[in-house]
């Protein structure tokens, strides 16, 4: 019986998660669409709910009755473009990491995973993290990034989005 039941859930989160990559690629596509209308269409019959649900995520916004997206949306037709930008920056990004290497090492070299004998491989993992989130900051702060909000006290800030790919970065 568990079984059947664990077969049952799959075939259903496999139909919403199609259901709110139909939506999300939707509204991408036509752009923003009223609850009356979605309620209307035949095509769209039943995903009021998953615009609730998407919604209640903050993927998607509700203003005035009309539904929008809150992230980004990367279609597959934008995958070429996507990945040449990283092709791009890739090589500038690997080439200061290596530059810096011997500094980066020296810098860490009394912080507890070091003293512990931790592969420093695994340090640079948690430096990567704080290196990439000082980045993010200057990026916002100078307006070339998207600031999120504060949304809940001690919860990590960040920005969603969506893709109908995978990158294939070098």
């Amino acid at each position: 019986m568990s079984e059947k039941m664990s077969g049952l859930l799959d075939l259903i989160l496999r139909k919403l998660m199609k259901d709110v990559q139909r939506s999300l690629v939707g509204l991408n596509e036509t752009g923003p669409v009223s609850s009356t209308d979605l309620s209307k269409s035949s095509e769209t019959a039943g995903t009021l709910d998953t615009y609730r649900l998407l919604e209640d995520m903050n993927y998607i916004t509700r203003e005035k009755g009309v539904f929008k997206l809150n992230y980004p949306v990367f279609a597959a037709r934008d995958k070429n473009v996507i990945e040449r930008m990283g092709q791009l920056v890739s090589p500038l990004v690997a080439e200061i990491i290596h530059q810096n290497y011997a500094r980066l090492q020296k810098a860490l070299a009394n912080t507890s995973p070091v003293r512990n004998r931790i592969e420093f491989s695994e340090v640079m993992n948690e430096a990567w993290h704080w290196i990439f989130a000082q980045s993010n900051k200057i990026l916002a702060e100078t307006k070339f990034m998207y600031d999120p909000p504060i949304r809940k006290v001690g919860e990590a800030r960040y920005i969603a989005w969506v893709s109908q790919f995978r990158y294939n970065f070098p």
